[in-house]
Order: structure tokens, then sequence, then C-alpha cells
């Protein structure tokens, strides 16, 4: 009996720790999702100026080095930075001067279980890839 129970307690730890990681890769779906859209408000003349290649935009010191996104200051509230250490990379795969131009959109952070989420981390990140065409 006891054994059962000690069973049941490690298969419901386990089911809150599965629902926390599936809340924070939702979290940076719809964060990547929303960078995107926001790209997309920006005239195809302007873009790489208010977006230059490897940009980021990140909660305070998440970015480190990285150069930060001019155009994002107008339009990403800080607010909607909610994971630790949460940063949005934005770059162009094929550089910036194709038409269409292809856009690569990555979220990384630092989960509740101390895991990096990133291109060099140990778990991986949200990318989302999209182009822009002038129109």
């Amino acid at each position: 009996m006891a054994i059962a129970f000690v069973g049941l307690l490690q298969l419901h730890n386990y089911s809150l720790t599965i629902s926390g990681k599936a809340k924070e890769f939702n979290t940076a779906a719809r964060d990547a999702s929303s960078m995107m859209e926001k790209i997309g408000t920006v005239d195809f003349a302007s873009l790489v100026a208010k977006f230059p290649n490897n940009c980021c935009v990140g909660v305070a010191g998440a970015c480190g080095v990285a150069a930060a996104c001019p155009g994002a200051a107008d339009i990403v509230p800080a607010n909607e930075m909610v994971l630790n250490n949460e940063r949005v990379d934005i770059n162009y795969p094929a550089g910036t001067a194709g038409d269409p131009l292809g856009i690569n959109v990555t979220v990384s952070w630092t989960g509740r279980d101390g895991r990096q989420h990133s291109n060099s981390g140990n778990a991986p990140p949200v990318v989302l890839s999209t182009v822009a065409t002038r129109t």
C-alpha cells in the first residue's frame, strides 16, 4: 500500500513538472508569434533598420552584448517578457539584402528547472521563421 502511495505522489509531482514546462513553451511560442506580428507591421523599407541582424529584445540584462532592436522600443511592452532571463533574437539567415527577406525569431529563457533554453544551452529554444516581401 505504501509503495502505491509513493508511486502516486511521484506521478503527481511529474505531472506538475510537465505542466510547468508546457506553460513555459506556450509562453515562449506566444511571445515569438507576437514578435512576428509586430515585425509584420513594419514596412519593408525600414525593416532591417528597425530590426538589425542579430538584434535582441529582452528583460534587463538578458541580451548581454547583443545589439538592441531600435524598432522594438515603441512596439514591445516590457511586461510581455515574463519568462526568467527571456530574450527574443531576430536574425536574417540569408542576409539582409534579399526579397523575399527570410526572418528568424528565436525566444530563449532559463526554465524553472534551471535549464537554459537557447541555441547554445542544454534545452531547445522556440524558433519561428517567416519571410517579408515588398508590397
